[in-house]
């Protein structure tokens, strides 16, 4: 028997705000399990998702370096600890605000993957240290939906136990002076306390529009733009052609969802624009605002997890939730 024999508290009608919250696109098909299914049991072209996936930074479609990563270790993503995909996201973004070239390989010389008696979970290797993520996510097993797709994953998406091999791999050139960069960065990274969406969408990590993020929201019976984890001097760079204040982008409320089987339709497609890196200098350029200098300001924060899932979390159960300011 798995470690993972829960039944799951996620209903059709959460994975709407889900869809919405975490700006999934209509192309992946969500359905909530029925009781009795399991995050093991295999659906048609798909796999279980947990939604402390989502809260730990990973959206859909995954990103091709999280593929690689899956792809090697030969295991489904539900298959992984929550605190194993904030690692993986932090590595990313710090990547991309530091202008290092991410590799899987730059990757797995910073950290290591092994098997657990819930799962598999990703461990610094020696000279390594990411802070900030909780010590632990109890009840993450009980809290997955199932995730569908018509094109292929680049994975197997079946659960399965493997042998990890965690040998270090060779390094290019390139590899090794990003690594040394990253012996530098990542102890001190802020980055899992201080990703949000539009963090994460600058950088690749999410399919997010543009223009969502300058939404206006009414604080005590005025208008104020949210707080991002920039510097209030340093903003995030926008195109030209991207909306600047309200409205424009915003995903759809009512995106396609399944629950139990049954199909919700949808009104409108979400806009799902693809983010362009943008030119930067060569060196370092964390400085100008990586998520390594903190959060600037109050930050408007959208329900809690738990909230959502209509649960309470313990002293010992921390639950975290990214802010989509």
């Amino acid at each position: 028997m798995w470690p993972h024999d829960l039944d799951s508290v996620v209903s059709g009608s959460l994975l709407e705000k889900l869809r919405e919250r975490y700006c999934i696109p209509e192309e992946f098909v969500l359905v909530a399990p029925d009781p009795g299914q399991r995050a093991y049991d295999p659906i048609p072209r798909g796999f279980a998702l947990t939604l402390d996936a989502l809260e730990a930074g990973l959206r859909l479609p995954l990103h091709p370096i999280i593929v690689s990563c899956l792809s090697l270790w030969r295991i489904s993503p539900s298959q992984v600890a929550p605190n194993s995909w904030r690692y993986l996201v932090a590595f990313l973004g710090e990547c991309y605000y530091a202008n290092i070239t991410h590799t899987r390989n730059l990757f797995l010389s910073c950290f290591r993957l092994f098997k657990g008696s819930g799962g598999y979970f990703l461990s610094a290797r020696a000279s390594f240290r990411v802070g900030g993520a909780p010590s632990n996510n109890k009840g993450w097993k009980g809290r997955f939906f199932y995730v569908s797709w018509s094109r292929d994953w680049g994975f197997g998406v079946r659960w399965a136990a493997r042998a990890i091999d965690n040998t270090a791999p060779s390094l290019n050139n390139e590899d090794c002076r990003g690594l040394e960069r990253l012996r530098e960065i990542l102890p001190g990274s802020q980055a899992i306390r201080a990703m949000n969406e539009q963090w994460l969408a600058e950088a690749g990590l999410s399919p997010a529009a543009q223009g969502m993020f300058k939404l206006l929201s009414l604080r005590d019976g005025r208008s104020s733009s949210a707080s991002s984890p920039r510097s209030s001097a340093d903003p995030l760079p926008v195109s030209e052609d991207a909306p600047l204040e309200v409205l424009e982008g915003r995903p759809s409320k009512r995106a396609q969802v399944v629950g139990s089987g049954k199909a919700k339709a949808g009104s409108t497609k979400p806009r799902v624009a693809g983010m362009k890196r943008a030119e930067r200098e060569e060196g370092p350029s964390r400085d100008i605002g990586g998520p390594s200098q903190g959060v600037a300001g109050k930050r408007s924060r959208p329900p809690a997890m738990d909230d959502l899932c209509g649960i309470r979390a313990g002293d010992d159960e921390p639950l975290w939730s990214l802010v989509m300011g």
